[in-house]
């Protein structure tokens, strides 16, 4: 016996013409019974893009500027504290004192959505070491004690502390090229818009 199959059967075979019956749930359906083409058109999504742990509604009327040894720029959100005599007591508007330096849970808050710049004390008088950097980034977390103020940052990027030096009045800095605050350890609010003044200066932010 032929392990081959052979196909005897000469008539042509023709499809059956059938008709089914079709069933549709919901609402605002539509049968299509034959399409030679079909395009689906999906309606684009724009999918706001976050930066990690960056506020959803940054505001930008304000910064921080914290100028502390405890800083550490390699391991952007270690946890530093600050003595309380110099969070928000000096080189601080009156008006922008009485508003936040209560650290208030609305205050907190508040502080959270401004941009920061986190920074160490100049090396030198009035001029930051060649290599030396300072970081720009948000507050994540304020934990408010007796014996100092606990600060979480988040550090975004790094960039030449020299370039606060050389632009004091953009930054509104206290002082002059030979001291500024940023010989001085401490944190303080400046009313002004410190993305736009990085902008300024060439930097893509």
């Amino acid at each position: 016996m032929s392990n081959d199959l052979t196909l005897n059967k000469k008539t042509t075979s023709q499809p059956a013409s059938f008709t089914q019956s079709v069933s549709q749930h919901g609402q605002k359906n539509t049968l299509i019974q034959h399409a030679d083409k079909v395009i689906i058109n999906n309606p684009s999504q724009t999918i706001p893009t976050i930066m990690p742990n960056q506020p959803l509604n940054p505001n930008t009327d304000y910064y921080n500027l914290i100028v502390d040894c405890m800083i550490n720029l390699e391991n952007p959100e270690t946890s530093f504290s600050i003595d309380p005599s110099r969070a928000l007591t000096e080189y601080i508007d009156a008006d922008i004192k009485n508003r936040f330096a209560s650290l208030s849970e609305d205050a907190v808050q508040s502080l959270q959505t401004f941009p920061t710049i986190f920074a160490h004390e100049n090396e030198g008088y009035g001029i930051a070491a060649p290599n030396q950097q300072a970081g720009f980034g948000y507050i994540l977390k304020i934990k408010v004690r007796h014996e100092g103020i606990i600060i979480k940052p988040s550090i975004l990027w790094k960039f030449n502390q020299q370039i606060l030096n050389e632009n004091l009045l953009n930054f509104d800095i206290h002082g002059h090229e030979g001291f500024c605050e940023l010989n001085r350890t401490h944190w303080t609010i400046k009313k002004v818009d410190l993305i736009s003044e990085f902008r300024e200066l060439g930097f893509q932010i």
